[in-house]
């Protein structure tokens, strides 16, 4: 699978977070848990931004072929 370098950068922002430790013993804080779903929620609106190109793509190739 191909993904665009603003995705994968997003998944490296994502990856950075989980890797940090919790700042409660074997919890996380809060505050680390919003970070982290708002890094998820930006891979992901990443990953969709991607997906729609990909679609457009094959839109515009069928349209061709016909």
């Amino acid at each position: 699978m191909c993904i665009s370098e603003y995705s994968l950068a997003r998944f490296y922002d994502l990856i950075d977070v989980l890797k940090r430790h919790p700042g409660m013993g074997d919890e996380y804080t809060d505050a680390q848990m919003r970070n982290t779903w708002a890094a998820r929620n930006r891979f992901r609106g990443a990953l969709r931004v991607d997906l729609g190109l990909l679609f457009e793509e094959e839109r515009g190739s069928k349209s061709k072929d016909e």
